[in-house]
């Protein structure tokens, strides 16, 4: 049986595609279409809902946060993940009204990061024709450092290396018993169960949890490479899913249930059931004001994205980009939609 959507073999019974992430739906014995019958008893044709590969949104939203305009980019990927798990459970509208934002804030971010570097070249060569060492020269020191990182990070932007902060020791944090107050404490309460990054996956082993195979994770086996990091995914008895960074800091490859897990992320879909709670320090939770969480976790230095549809908040390690707090919010009722935690070490 192949994928309609990716035209990859699938194995029988499953209700996603392994590869794509797609709804997988049973061949209809009409062929093209389906037929349904009102209550009058007259029947409609009805074409099948067209599955929307969100992992390939999720690629791309990776790729124009990292590379074009860090802002927008981030707000794609907030609507990039919530594509595959409206689709899971049966909104489809929702998922092709994610997909199109997602698809937006893309092209705006493509063109954003063309003329920004544009206007940095522009000026840069300038001034080291003039010999001057500005800001204008430490900006493009910062893009071509921003440029290196990419490349070691893999081509598609949910896997790369460590090298950054590969000089530094990595290891599991000390675990504590209580949630953080402040953002920088990098602690999360999973039900009754409070967690600190960097941590073992015996953490979320003890509370119920597996490794997604099927979505997530760059490598089709399921491994980490040495040094490097891989976005994946973990599902409880649930079916509650939550998508965690796998890092590893040794020098030989490993299964992610090998490694350390540095951060979280967690938005409005993943809770919805009701059956997962997930608290963040400050006792801050997904459908929290923006204002109780701006005055709990102080004012940011970062800058700070407003849009028609969201308001993007990051909190950041100044000494390194894995350490860090984003928080997404509704614009119009200013209520806390996605939130991503990273601490990749001490």
């Amino acid at each position: 049986m192949k994928c309609k959507f990716c035209k990859e073999e699938i194995p029988d019974g499953v209700k996603f595609c392994p590869m794509c992430g797609a709804v997988v739906q049973e061949e209809e014995k009409s062929g093209a279409y389906e037929y349904q019958y009102g209550t009058v008893g007259q029947s409609v044709c009805q074409s099948p809902q067209q599955p929307i590969n969100g992992t390939l949104y999720m690629v791309l939203s990776v790729l124009s946060l990292l590379m074009c305009c860090l802002p927008l980019g981030i707000v794609s990927i907030i609507f990039s993940g919530r594509i595959n798990a409206q689709q899971r459970n049966g909104d489809y509208d929702g998922a092709r009204d994610s997909a199109n934002k997602a698809k937006l804030f893309l092209i705006i971010s493509l063109v954003l990061g063309l003329v920004l570097d544009a206007v940095i070249f522009g000026l840069g060569y300038s001034n080291v024709n003039d010999g001057i060492m500005d800001i204008s020269e430490m900006k493009i020191d910062e893009e071509l450092t921003a440029d290196s990182e990419d490349e070691s990070r893999g081509e598609d932007g949910l896997d790369g290396d460590l090298d950054g902060i590969m000089d530094k020791e990595i290891k599991a944090a000390p675990q504590v018993s209580e949630l953080g107050a402040g953002w920088n404490s990098y602690t999360v309460q999973i039900n009754d169960h409070v967690i600190a990054f960097p941590c073992e996956y015996k953490q979320f082993d003890m509370l119920g949890f597996t490794v997604d195979e099927e979505i997530g994770l760059d490598s089709e086996d399921g491994m980490v490479s040495a040094g490097g990091y891989s976005i994946g995914y973990v599902t409880d008895k649930e079916g509650n899913s939550i998508m965690v960074d796998f890092i590893n800091p040794d020098d030989v490859e490993k299964k992610a249930e090998e490694c350390l897990i540095g951060g979280i992320s967690v938005n409005d879909y993943d809770l919805e059931s009701g059956k997962l709670t997930i608290i963040f320090p400050g006792n801050v939770q997904i459908g929290a004001d923006r204002e109780e969480v701006v005055k709990k976790y102080g004012e940011t230095d970062e800058e700070v994205y407003e849009g028609e549809d969201i308001a993007m908040y990051s909190w950041r390690d100044a000494d390194t980009y894995y350490s860090s707090v984003d928080a997404s919010f509704n614009a119009t009722n200013g209520k806390l939609t996605q939130i991503t935690m990273r601490n990749y070490g001490e």
